[in-house]
C-alpha cells in the first residue's frame, strides 16, 4: 500500500523530467550552442541573441535540476541528457575560455567585446555548474577542463573588470571626463551603469552556481585557493555590490564548511585582508541593507561572512539526518571549531591591535567588528558571535595577564602600553554589553511552571512557551522520556497542566533548559526560507543513510546555527556531567555544601540538577545534532495548525539570551577581575582605561559594586596620583548616583510637578509636591555609595584638576540632596561653597543645590535654617559676600514661588524665614544639625542607626554668630523683611560691664543690622525704643573695641538721621574728641623725642574712630547753624548752633578739621597711630569724597605704601580696596537712579562729585599696588633671609613675616582688581603682575589671580600674547623672590602650574590660532636667552641682592632704572648657593634657572589636541636646525670669529633646553618620530590626543589635567657640562655637538619627498 502511494506521488515528477530532458533541454541547448558560436565573431545583435539563449537554457537547466531532487533520473533520461550536453559543452568551453583571456586594458579599445566575453563566459560556466548539480546526472557531465575554466573565468572577471569598477570613487560618481582619464590609464573599464549592473549580476550568478557545484563535486586545492583569494578580495573594495558579496559569502562558507583541510588557509587569507577593511564612513556603505527587525541588521558584509564561516565549522557532514550518534561526536566537532575560532581571534588581535598599537585605522576596524559582534551576541541566528566574543575575551585576558595564558588563548602577551590600553578598552566594551544583558536577564528571568501546578493568569505566558516546546519536541518522532506522557494529553492549550497526583514522571524530564532549547531550534527551523535541496529523507527509492554532505544548502540555511549551538550545548553538558560526578564522589561533603556545589555545578540545569535529567539532556542533544527536522523542505513542518506562526520571536530571543547568559557567568567574573587588576596597574593610562571600563560596567549593572575588590579599588583610585584616574573614578560614582536617581524618578508620579535640575547637575529633582528630602531620594546602592565615599570625594573637591573638582562637586551636591540630615552636611556645603567661584556652571550647580535643599518649601524647618546660617556665615570667611549669595538664593526662591498657582506670597515666606532665624538665635536648639522636634516627629535616621557623630554639637557662640550673620545678610538683601524684628534685636545692645567678647561681637552685628534696615524705616514710629537704644549705643561707644566703636557710632548717627533727629547725642563726642586730639598732637609735635604711652595711644585711637565714623555717616557741616542766624522753621534738634561746638575750625568746617587731625596724627611717625589714621581716613573719605584730591591725603597713602612696616602697608591697601569697592557700589547706585529718575534727578541728589569722579584720583596708587604684588612681598622675604633684624621690624603684626606678606599681596591684588573693573588701570600694565601671581604656590593668592586673569583675557586673549615676555619675567621674579626660590633640579610643582594650566585651557586652547600663538611665544623665551637682553630685563635681581646703608629701600631701587653697566662680579646672590650653580656668575645662574622655569611651565600645559605637543617639537626642531649649525660654524676651519663666553653659554643653553624639552614632550605624549616628521602646522585638522577624557560635555569640559613635573634628571644631565665649561667656548661647542648628534632630529623629509613625487 505504501509502495503504490509512493509511486502515485512520484508519477507527475517523472513526466515532468521526461518533458524537460527530451524536449526543452535539447532544443534550448542547440539554440545556446548556435548563439555562442555566432556571438564569437558577430556584432551587438549576435551577442544579445546569445545572451537570451543562455538565459533560456539556464532556466531549463535549473528547472531540471530542481525536479531531479524530487525523483531520480532513469537510464533513458541520463542517456538523452548526456547526448544533448555533449553537443553543448564545446560552445560552453569556448565561451569560458574567452572569459579567462580577458584583459581590462583592452576595454578602452573594445569595451563591448570585453563585456560580451565576460557576460557570455560567466553564463556558460553557470550553466555548466547547474548541469553538474542535477541529482543523479551522468558522470560525463562533470568535465575537469570546464571546472578549471569556471574558476579562472570567475577570478579573471573579478580582477579585470569588477574590482576596478568597485574601486573608490569621489562622491557623485564618475563623470565622463574622469572615467575616460581612468580608462586611459588602464584602471577602470568603460562600461555604462546598466552594463556594470548586468556584469555584477552575472558574476554573482556564476559564484552561486559554483557554490552548488562544490556541494556535489570537488575541485583541486589550487583552484579552491584561487576562489578563496578572489572571493575575499570582494570585501576590501572601495565600493560594495551586495550581490557579489552575498555570492562570495556562499562560496567561502561552502569551502570552509566542507573542506576542513583548507580552513587554515582561509583564515590566513582573512587575516591578511583584515587591515584593509573599510572603517569610519566607508564602513557604513558595507552595512547590509535589511530591515531593522531582521536578524542580519547591524552587520557588515565582512562580519556577516565571518559569522557564517564560524557557524559552518560544526556541520554533521558525515552523519545521516536522523542517525543515532554519541554525544562525543558533536563535542569533537566543537573542539575542531574552537581551534578555528581561537586561530581567527588570535590573528585578528595580532593584525589589528598588537602589531599596530598606534594605528587608528586598524583600531577603528577592530572596534567596528566588536560592535557588530556584540549587536548579535544573543541572537539565536548567530551563536557563532557568542563563541567569537568568548574567545576574544579569553585572548584579551591572556594579553593583559600572561600568567593566565592558555593554549586556546595564544594571543601573545605584550608589554606595550598602547596594546594593553587597547586590550583593556575592548575588554571593557565587551564586558559592559555582557553585564547589561545579564542585568536584564536577572530583572526579567523566565521560569516555566511545574506541570502539576494549577493554572493562573500570572503563568499564562510561561504555559504557552511550555506548550510550544512540548509540541516542537514531538515533531522529531524520536522517543524521549516525556513522549508517552505528552501524547496522552488531550487538552493542548496554554492551560495545559497535569492534575495533582497524576503521573508526571515523563513530563518532568522536560526541564526549563531543554524547553528553551526546543523553542530556540523551533524558531530557527521556522525562520528557514532559503533554497535547499536534500535527498528525499525516508521516501521509498532513496537511501536513508545519505550523509548531510549529499545535500545542497546555502549559507543561510539554519543547519549552520543549529549544529553550532547544539555542539556548544553538548560541550557544556559534558562539563556538567563531570561536575556532577565529582560532587557525587565526595561522600564526606555535608548536605549544605552539597546543595551549594550542586546549584553552582551547571548553568544548564537551572538549579534543579539531577542525574536523570542530565541523561535526558545528553540524549536530546545527541539527537538534535542530526535531527531531520532542520533538513525538511520549507513548509514541510509536521506541527499542523500549531506551526511556526505560533512561535513568538521576542519570547524566543528572551529565553535564548537567558540560557546563554547563564553560561557566561565564569567568563564575566574572570574578565571583571582582570579589569580590576588593570585598575591597579603601575601605568596611569591603564588605570584610567580600566576605571572607565569599570564605570561603564557599573552603570549597566550596579550589583558588581558588592564585590569587595571593586570597592577597595574605587577607594584607592580616588586618591590616585593621576588626575585622569581620579576624574574617571569620580565619574563612576556619578554614574551610580545618576542611575539611582533616574530609577527613583521614573518610579515616581510625573504629574506632581515640573522637574528641575540642581544647576545642571546629575541629580534630577521634582520641584513641587513635598519636601526636598522626600523628593530627592536615591536608590539603595547610590545612597550606600555616597555614604561610603563622601569623605574621599570631599578631599577631591580641592584637586588640582578642574575636571576632578567639577565632578566631585556634582557628587557632593547629590550627597547633600540625598542626605540632608547627615552630621557632615554643613561641612560638605562649605566645600561646595569654596568651589562656586571656579566657573559659572559650578556656581549654578552650588546655588541650585542650596535652593533644592532649603528653599523648596514655603515653611522652612529649623534644620534648614541652621544649615543655611552656617553656610552664609562661612561665606564671609571665604572672601565672598554673604549677602550676594543669599540674594541669589532668594531670587531663585522668589521665582519658584511666583510660578506656583497656589501658596503664600514671597513676602510671607521671607517673614517666616527671618522669624525662624530670630527664634533660633533667641532660643538656640541643642545641636547644630538637630532642630527642636515637634510632637510626634521622627528621630533622625542617623540617631536610629546609632551614629556617634549624630550627637556632635557645635559651640553655642558659633551657632549664634552664624544665625546673626544670616540675619544681617537678609537685612542687606531685603531690608524691609527685618523691620518687624528690630525691636527684639535692640535688646542685645544693652551690655553689662565686663561683657564677653562674644556679646560684644553680637552687639556690633546688631548695630550693622540696624544700620542697614533703618533707612527703610524712616518716619515710622514705634519700631524701636529710641531713647533706650541711644543710651545703649552711647555705652557701647565708651566701652567697645575699635571695630565696635565704629559700628556703634554709625548706628547712632542713623538713628538720629532717620528716627529721632537729635544731634545733641553727637555734640559731646565732637566737643571731646577734637580738642583732645588737637592738644595731644600739639604736645607730641612740640617734643618729638618723648614717647607716647599706651594709655594715650588707646585714647587717641578711640577718638579718631569716633570722629571718622561720624563724618562717614553724617555730613555734620550741613546741620551747623552759622553764628548770628535765627532758629528758623526747622526742627531745633536737627540743627547745631556753631556756639555749641567748643573748638576752632580748621578750614571753616568740621570735615576739614577732622581731615587736618588725621594728617597730623599720621605725621607723628608712630606706626600704630599711622595704621589707625589710614584706616579711619578710609571711613572719612567714604562720607566726604571731595577730600580725596587733597595733596596731604595722597601723601599719606604714598608714604604708607612705601613703608617698611608690613602692617602699615596692609592697612593702606585695605583702605584703598574698601574705598574702591565703596565707590564702585555707589557708582552702580547712581547709575540705577539715573536710569529710574533721569540724569538730572540723580545729579541733584549728589552733594559732591560723583562716585566715578571720586575714584579717579585713587588710580595714582595703582603702580604701588602692582609693586606689592610681586616685589613687596617677595623682596621682603629675601631680606628676611638676609637680615633677620630688618625683618623683625617688619613683623609688627601678630602673624609672622610670611603670613603678613601673603596678606599684603592679596590686598594689593584686590586693589588692582577694583581699578581694572572700574577702568582706572591700563590692563597692559596690570596683566604681567597678575600673571606672575598664577605661579604662586599659595592657593589663597593664586586662585583670585587666576580668576582675574581669566576675566581680563575673556574677550581679548591678545593682551597676554602682546606682553608675554614681560609676563614670564614677572612670574620668574615672583617665584625667585618667594620663600622657596628656584634652584637647579627643582622644577615647578603641580601647585605652581595649576594657574597657568587653567588659564591656557580656558582662554587659549579652544582656538587654533590662540593656542599656537601662546606656544610660540612661550618657546621664544627659551630660544632667546641672550646675555645683554637678559640683564636688561632682570635688573631687579641685582636690586634685591645689593643693600646699601642709604635710606633708600630695595623697592625704590627696583623702580629706578640703572644706566650704568653693572659687571657680573658686582651682583651678589641674595642667598648663598652651595649647589651645582655655585661656581657660575649670577647672570648665567639666573639664565639657567629662567630656562628651567619656562621649560617647566611649557611642559605642564594641559594639551588636548595632537597638534599642541607636535607644534612644540616642530618649533624646537626648527630652532635646532637654524641655530646649531650657526653655533658650531666658528669651530670649523675658516669659520667666523668665535663667540664670547657669555654669548656662547646663552646659545648653548637654548639648544640644550630645546633638546630636553622636545624629548620630554615626545615621551610623555607617546609621539613617534614619524608623527613629528609628518606634522604640518598649517594643517587645519584638529585630532585629539589619545588620552582626553570621554563623556564630558560642554565647552568647559575640554580641560585636561595638569601634567607631571618637568624631567629634572635629564635637564641636569644636559646642563652639567655647560656649567662646568661656562668660560670655555670650545668645550661648550663640543658639548652642543654631542647632544645634537645624539638627538634624532625629526625633519620633514618624508613630507617634502612626497610633495616632490
Amino acid at each position: 500500500m505504501a509502495s503504490s502511494s509512493s509511486s502515485a506521488l512520484a508519477a507527475p515528477h517523472v513526466k515532468e523530467v521526461d518533458r524537460v530532458v527530451f524536449r526543452d533541454f535539447a532544443a534550448a541547448a542547440t539554440r545556446a550552442a548556435d548563439g555562442l558560436t555566432a556571438a564569437a565573431g558577430g556584432g551587438v545583435a549576435d551577442v544579445a541573441a546569445a545572451c537570451r539563449s543562455l538565459e533560456e537554457l539556464s532556466k531549463v537547466v535549473r528547472h531540471l535540476r530542481d525536479a531531479s531532487w524530487r525523483t531520480a533520473l532513469s537510464v533513458k533520461q541520463r542517456s538523452c541528457l548526456e547526448t544533448s550536453a555533449a553537443k553543448l559543452y564545446p560552445a560552453l568551453r569556448e565561451a569560458a575560455t574567452a572569459a579567462v583571456n580577458l584583459d581590462g586594458k583592452r576595454s578602452e579599445v573594445d569595451p563591448g567585446g570585453e563585456w560580451a566575453a565576460a557576460v557570455l563566459g560567466l553564463g556558460a560556466v553557470s550553466i555548466y555548474c547547474d548541469l553538474a548539480g542535477i541529482y543523479g546526472a551522468p558522470v560525463a557531465l562533470v568535465v575537469e577542463e570546464l571546472g578549471v575554466a569556471t574558476v579562472q573565468a570567475i577570478r579573471q572577471c573579478l580582477r579585470q573588470l569588477a574590482f576596478p569598477l568597485l574601486s573608490e570613487t569621489p562622491p557623485g560618481g564618475r563623470n565622463a571626463k574622469s572615467t575616460k582619464t581612468s580608462a586611459a590609464a588602464g584602471t577602470v573599464p568603460l562600461f555604462s551603469a546598466e552594463e556594470s549592473g548586468r556584469l555584477f549580476a552575472a558574476i554573482a550568478a556564476a559564484l552561486l552556481s559554483a557554490h552548488e557545484f562544490l556541494c556535489r563535486h570537488r575541485l583541486p586545492d589550487d583552484l579552491l585557493h584561487q576562489l578563496v583569494h578572489a572571493c575575499l578580495d570582494v570585501f576590501v573594495t572601495g565600493e560594495v555590490d551586495f550581490r557579489i558579496c552575498g555570492a562570495a559569502e556562499e562560496m567561502l562558507t561552502t569551502i570552509f564548511g566542507r573542506f576542513e583541510a583548507l580552513r587554515g588557509s582561509v583564515i590566513q587569507e582573512i587575516l591578511v585582508r583584515a587591515p584593509k577593511l573599510p572603517s569610519g564612513r566607508r564602513a557604513r556603505k558595507f552595512q547590509l541593507p535589511v530591515a531593522a527587525d531582521s536578524p542580519h541588521a547591524g552587520l557588515s558584509c565582512f562580519t556577516h561572512m565571518l559569522l557564517r564561516l564560524v557557524q559552518s565549522s560544526c556541520l554533521p557532514l558525515q552523519e545521516a539526518p536522523g542517525a543515532e550518534v554519541e554525544l562525543s561526536k558533536p563535542m569533537a566537532r566543537r573542539a575542531a571549531a574552537q581551534t578555528c575560532v581561537a586561530q581567527l581571534v588570535s590573528g585578528l588581535l595580532h593584525r589589528l591591535l598588537i602589531s599596530r598599537p598606534r594605528d587608528d585605522e586598524t583600531r577603528a576596524i577592530l572596534d567596528d567588528l566588536v560592535d557588530e559582534l556584540l549587536h548579535v551576541t544573543f541572537s539565536p541566528h548567530w551563536p557563532g558571535s557568542l563563541a567569537l566574543v568568548r574567545a576574544l575575551c579569553q585572548h584579551l585576558i591572556a594579553t593583559l595577564q600572561p600568567e593566565r595564558k592558555t593554549k586556546q588563548a595564544a594571543g601573545g602577551a605584550t608589554g606595550d602600553a598602547a596594546v594593553r590600553e587597547g586590550a583593556v578598552r575592548l575588554l571593557g566594551k565587551i564586558q559592559t554589553d555582557l553585564w547589561k544583558h545579564h542585568a536584564q536577564v536577572v530583572k526579567g528571568k523566565v521560569t516555566l511552571p511545574s506541570w502539576n501546578e494549577p493554572r493562573s493568569e500570572d503563568t499564562k505566558e510561561e504555559r504557552l512557551l511550555q506548550h510550544i516546546a512540548l509540541r516542537a519536541s514531538l515533531d522529531e518522532n524520536r522517543e524521549m522520556p516525556w513522549s508517552d506522557a505528552a501524547r496522552a494529553v488531550e487538552a493542548w492549550n496554554a492551560e495545559l497542566f497535569i492534575p495533582e497526583g497524576a503521573d508526571d514522571t515523563g513530563l518532568s524530564c522536560l526541564t526549563d533548559d531543554i524547553a528553551f532549547m526546543y523553542l530556540t531550534m523551533a524558531h530557527l527551523q521556522g525562520e528557514h526560507v532559503g533554497g535547499s535541496r536534500f535527498p528525499m529523507l525516508g521516501a521509498r527509492g532513496t537511501v536513508d543513510t545519505a550523509p548531510l554532505s549529499a545535500g545542497v544548502f546555502s549559507a543561510a540555511h539554519p543547519v549552520h546555527a543549529w549544529s553550532f549551538v547544539v555542539s556548544e550545548w553538548a560541550e557544556l553538558a559534558s562539563k556538567s556531567r563531570k561536575t556532577s560526578q565529582s560532587i557525587a564522589s565526595a561522600a564526606s561533603v555535608d548536605a549544605e555544601a552539597h546543595r551549594r556545589l550542586s546549584s553552582k555545578s551547571s548553568a544548564l540545569s537551572g538549579g534543579r540538577f539531577a542525574h536523570s535529567q542530565q541523561d535526558v539532556l545528553e540524549q536530546f542533544l545527541a539527537a538534535a545534532w542530526t535531527s531531520k527536522s532542520i533538513m525538511r523542505a520549507e513548509g514541510a513542518s509536521a506541527r499542523g495548525s500549531c506551526g511556526r506562526r505560533v512561535l513568538m520571536p521576542f519570547p524566543v530571543y528572551k529565553v535564548y539570551r537567558q540560557l546563554r547568559s547563564m553560561e557566561l557567568e565564569g567568563l564575566r567574573r574572570t574578565a571583571l577581575d582582570c579589569i580590576v587588576r588593570q585598575a591597579n596597574a603601575p601605568l596611569a593610562l591603564l588605570r584610567r582605561m580600566a576605571m572607565r571600563s569599570l564605570s561603564d560596567i557599573v552603570e549597566t549593572d550596579s550589583s558588581v559594586l558588592a564585590w569587595k575588590a571593586i570597592e577597595e579599588t574605587i577607594e584607592m583610585r580616588l586618591r590616585d596620583e593621576s588626575s585622569w584616574v581620579r576624574q574617571v573614578t569620580l565619574d563612576l560614582l556619578g554614574r551610580v548616583l545618576e542611575r539611582g536617581l533616574d530609577d527613583t524618578a521614573s518610579a515616581g508620579n510625573a504629574g506632581e510637578g515640573p522637574v528641575q535640575q540642581a544647576g545642571g547637575s546629575n541629580a534630577t529633582i521634582a520641584s513641587a509636591g513635598g519636601s526636598a528630602a522626600s523628593l530627592v531620594s536615591a536608590s539603595a546602592t547610590a545612597s550606600a555609595m555616597l555614604l561610603r565615599f563622601h569623605e574621599t570625594v570631599r578631599g577631591r573637591i580641592h584637586d588640582t584638576s578642574i575636571l576632578v573638582r567639577r565632578q566631585a562637586s556634582r557628587i557632593l551636591s547629590a550627597f547633600l540632596l540625598n542626605h540632608p540630615d547627615h552630621p557632615e552636611a554643613v561641612q560638605v556645603a562649605h566645600d561646595l561653597m569654596r568651589r562656586s567661584s571656579d566657573s559659572e556652571s559650578l556656581r549654578n550647580l552650588v546655588l541650585g543645590t542650596f535652593e533644592l535643599l532649603w528653599f523648596m518649601d514655603e515653611e522652612p524647618s529649623p534644620r534648614a535654617a541652621l544649615q543655611l546660617a552656617e553656610v552664609v556665615h562661612a561665606a564671609g570667611t571665604m572672601g565672598m559676600a554673604p549677602a550676594d549669595i543669599l540674594s541669589e538664593l532668594l531670587a531663585r526662591f522668589r521665582a519658584n514661588i511666583g510660578s506656583r498657582k497656589r501658596g503664600n506670597s514671597f513676602d510671607h515666606a521671607l517673614r517666616r524665614w527671618t522669624t525662624l532665624l530670630l527664634n533660633e538665635f533667641v532660643q538656640p536648639t541643642v545641636g547644630c544639625g538637630e532642630p527642636r522636634r515637634r510632637q510626634n516627629s521622627k528621630a533622625s535616621e542617623y540617631e536610629l542607626k546609632g551614629d556617634p557623630a549624630a550627637g556632635r554639637t557645635s559651640s553655642k557662640d558659633t551657632r549664634r554668630k552664624a544665625l546673626l550673620s544670616t540675619l544681617e545678610a537678609f537685612a542687606v538683601a531685603y531690608p524691609a523683611a527685618m523691620i518687624p524684628h528690630l525691636r527684639p534685636l535692640t535688646i542685645y545692645l544693652a551690655l553689662e560691664d565686663g561683657a564677653s567678647p562674644s556679646d560684644q561681637w553680637v552687639a556690633a552685628k546688631v548695630c550693622r543690622i540696624l544700620s542697614v534696615a533703618l533707612p527703610k524705616a524712616a518716619e515710622r514710629r514705634g519700631l524701636i525704643d529710641h531713647k533706650q537704644v541711644q543710651q545703649d549705643l552711647q555705652a557701647l561707644i565708651r566701652n567697645q573695641p575699635s571695630s565696635g566703636v565704629h559700628e556703634a557710632v554709625r548706628c547712632l548717627c542713623l538713628v538720629i538721621n532717620y528716627i529721632t533727629g537729635d544731634l545733641t547725642q553727637l555734640l559731646s563726642h565732637l566737643n571731646v574728641a577734637v580738642p583732645a586730639l588737637a592738644q595731644l598732637c600739639a604736645t607730641v609735635e612740640a617734643n618729638q623725642s618723648a614717647p607716647i604711652d599706651r594709655i594715650q595711644m588707646m585714647y587717641m585711637s578711640r577718638q579718631v574712630w569716633v570722629l571718622s565714623a561720624v563724618l562717614e555717616t553724617l555730613a555734620i557741616d550741613d546741620y551747623i547753624r552759622p553764628p548770628g542766624d535765627g532758629p528758623g522753621a526747622a526742627d531745633p534738634r536737627r540743627v547745631l548752633p556753631r556756639e555749641l561746638l567748643r573748638f576752632d575750625f580748621v578750614g571753616g568746617s568740621v570735615a576739614s578739621t577732622v581731615a587736618d587731625l588725621l594728617v597730623r596724627l599720621f605725621a607723628l611717625g608712630h606706626v600704630q597711630l599711622q595704621a589707625v589714621a589710614v584706616t579711619c581716613l578710609g571711613f572719612f573719605l567714604c562720607g566726604h569724597r571731595s577730600y580725596i584730591k587733597d595733596r596731604r591725603i595722597s601723601d599719606m597713602f604714598v608714604r604708607s605704601l612705601a613703608s617698611n612696616h608690613l602692617t602699615l602697608c596692609l592697612k593702606a591697601l585695605e583702605t584703598l580696596s574698601s574705598l574702591l569697592g565703596h565707590f564702585g557700589r555707589q557708582a552702580d547706585k547712581e547709575t540705577r537712579q539715573g536710569a529710574r529718575f533721569g540724569q538730572a534727578a540723580a545729579s541733584g541728589n549728589m552733594a559732591s562729585a560723583s562716585a566715578i569722579e571720586a575714584a579717579q584720583p585713587l588710580s595714582t596708587f595703582g603702580d604701588a599696588a602692582l609693586a606689592h604684588i610681586t616685589l613687596a612681598g617677595g623682596v621682603g622675604v629675601a631680606e628676611y633671609q638676609l637680615n633677620r633684624g630688618i625683618a623683625a621690624q617688619r613683623s609688627a603684626s601678630a602673624d609672622g613675616p610670611a603670613e603678613a606678606i601673603i596678606k599684603v599681596r592679596i590686598e594689593a591684588l584686590g586693589v588692582v582688581r577694583h581699578l581694572h573693573r572700574q577702568g582706572l588701570m591700563n590692563p597692559m600694565t596690570a596683566l604681567p603682575k597678575v600673571f606672575a601671581l598664577c605661579f604662586c604656590g599659595e592657593a589663597c593668592v593664586a586662585e583670585p589671580a587666576v580668576i582675574m586673569l581669566k576675566e581680563m583675557l575673556e574677550l581679548r586673549p591678545s593682551l597676554l600674547l602682546n606682553r608675554f615676555d614681560e609676563a614670564f619675567r614677572e612670574g620668574f621674579l615672583a617665584l625667585h623672590a618667594s620663600g622657596h626660590p628656584a634652584t637647579l633640579g627643582a622644577a615647578l610643582s603641580a601647585a605652581h602650574c595649576v594657574g597657568i594650566a587653567e588659564v591656557y585651557s580656558e582662554r587659549f586652547r579652544k582656538g587654533k590660532v590662540t593656542r599656537e600663538a601662546f606656544i610660540r611665544k612661550a618657546l621664544r623665551e627659551v630660544f632667546k636667552p641672550h646675555a645683554d637682553r637678559f640683564f636688561e630685563r632682570f635688573t631687579e635681581l641685582a636690586a634685591a641682592s645689593r643693600r646699601s646703608a642709604s635710606s633708600e629701600t630695595p623697592r625704590h631701587r627696583a623702580f629706578a632704572k640703572r644706566r650704568r653697566v653693572v659687571e657680573d662680579e658686582d651682583i651678589a646672590a641674595p642667598v648663598q648657593d652651595t649647589g651645582p650653580l655655585a661656581a657660575l656668575p649670577l647672570l648665567q645662574r639666573y639664565q639657567v634657572l629662567y630656562a628651567q622655569f619656562v621649560a617647566s611651565a611649557i611642559f605642564s600645559l594641559p594639551f588636548s589636541y595632537e597638534a599642541e605637543p607636535l607644534l612644540i617639537v616642530y618649533e624646537c626642531n626648527h630652532h635646532l636646525a637654524l641655530e646649531t649649525g650657526a653655533f658650531l660654524a666658528p669651530a670649523a676651519e675658516g669659520g667666523r670669529r668665535a663667540l664670547e663666553p657669555v654669548d656662547a653659554f646663552a646659545e648653548a643653553l637654548s639648544i640644550a633646553a630645546c633638546v630636553v624639552l622636545k624629548s620630554a614632550i615626545k615621551a610623555v605624549h607617546h609621539l613617534s618620530d614619524e608623527q613629528c616628521a609628518q606634522f604640518n602646522p598649517k594643517d587645519p585638522c584638529q585630532e585629539r590626543l589619545r588620552w582626553p577624557l570621554r563623556g564630558a560635555t560642554g565647552a568647559e569640559d575640554m580641560a585636561t589635567p595638569v601634567r607631571g613635573a618637568f624631567p629634572v634628571e635629564a635637564w641636569c644631565e644636559a646642563i652639567a657640562p655647560l656649567v662646568a665649561a661656562a668660560g670655555d667656548p670650545v668645550a661648550i661647542a663640543a658639548h652642543v655637538r654631542k647632544i645634537t648628534e645624539e638627538d634624532a632630529l625629526d625633519t620633514s623629509r618624508a613630507r617634502h619627498q612626497a610633495a616632490v613625487d
